[in-house]
C-alpha cells in the first residue's frame, strides 16, 4: 500500500492537500482512498460556479481520471480505483478551478507504486488449562503485501476469546516485524470483539516478514504467544 500526497497552493488563499493510499487491485488494477483537506481563498458568491477541486490520477503511461469535488471547508473523503499494466506505478495530483473563469490549475504530480500482490496470512494461539471453560484463543485472519521493495502492509481481522479462570481484565495481542527487525505489537481486550488490523512496516530490500498473536494467558497477565509465521511478500506481479 503505497502512501500519497499531493497539494495545490497559489497566492491567493488556495490551499489544498489530498492524503490518502493506494493499494492493487490485482495484477492490472489499483485502488485508493483519502481525505481532502483545505479551502479556497475566492469568493464565488457573485459567480455562477462553486469553488471546486479535482483529484486526479492514472496509470504512469495512461491518462488521468477526475474526481470533482465542490469545497465547502470541511473534509472531502475521496475513493476510486483504475487500471494499468501489470506493475507498473500510479499517479496523482490535485487542483482546483482558481482562474478568473473557473479554469483548473495543478500542483505537482507525485507517482506512487501501488505493491505486489497480497498473500494471505494466518497466526493463531491456543490454550486450555485442561478444562474447557478456562481456555484462550486468538486468531488473525488476513493479508500481507509488499509496500515497494522497503515496506510492507498488514490487514485482517484479529478475534480473540477468553473463557473463565481470570478475575482481571484479559488481552490480546497483535505483532509484527520484519525478518531482522523488532517487535510492534497492537493490544486489545478480549471482550472488544472482532478488531480490524491495518498495520505498516519498514523491511530491507525483499525481506520477509514475521506475524504472531498471544494472550495474557500467564500467571500476573503476562503473555504467551504462538507460533510465528512467516510471510514472503512479492514486491511485483
Amino acid at each position: 500500500m503505497g502512501v500519497v500526497k499531493v497539494g495545490f497552493k497559489d497566492n491567493f488563499g488556495t490551499d489544498l492537500v489530498f492524503e490518502g493510499a493506494v493499494e492493487p487491485r490485482g495484477a492490472t488494477g489499483y485502488k485508493f482512498a483519502g481525505t481532502v483537506r483545505g479551502n479556497c481563498g475566492l469568493d464565488r458568491s457573485n459567480e455562477s460556479f462553486d469553488n471546486t477541486v479535482q483529484v486526479e490520477h492514472g496509470a504512469t503511461s495512461g491518462d488521468w481520471n477526475t474526481l470533482e469535488f465542490r469545497i465547502t471547508g470541511d473534509p472531502i473523503k475521496v475513493e476510486g480505483e483504475g487500471t494499468r499494466l501489470p506493475n507498473e506505478t500510479v499517479d496523482f495530483r490535485i487542483g482546483a478551478n482558481v482562474t478568473a473563469m473557473g479554469n483548473y490549475q495543478y500542483g505537482s504530480a507525485t507517482t506512487v507504486t501501488a505493491g505486489g500482490p497480497p498473500q494471505e496470512v494466518v497466526a493463531m494461539y491456543t490454550k486450555t488449562d485442561g478444562n474447557e471453560n478456562n481456555s484462550y484463543y486468538v486468531r488473525f485472519n488476513g493479508h500481507a503485501w509488499a509496500d515497494g521493495p522497503t515496506g510492507y502492509v498488514v490487514r485482517g481481522t484479529l478475534d480473540a476469546d477468553t473463557q473463565g479462570g481470570a478475575l482481571t481484565q484479559q488481552h490480546a495481542t497483535f505483532g509484527h516485524k520484519s525478518a531482522s527487525g523488532s517487535w510492534k505489537y497492537e493490544t486489545f481486550k478480549t471482550d472488544d470483539g472482532l478488531k480490524d488490523i491495518l498495520v505498516r512496516g519498514q523491511r530491507k530490500a525483499g525481506e520477509s516478514i514475521r506475524l504472531i498473536v498471544g494472550a495474557t494467558s500467564n500467571v500476573a497477565n503476562l503473555y504467551s504467544y504462538g507460533t510465528e509465521v512467516t510471510g514472503t511478500l512479492p514486491d511485483t506481479f
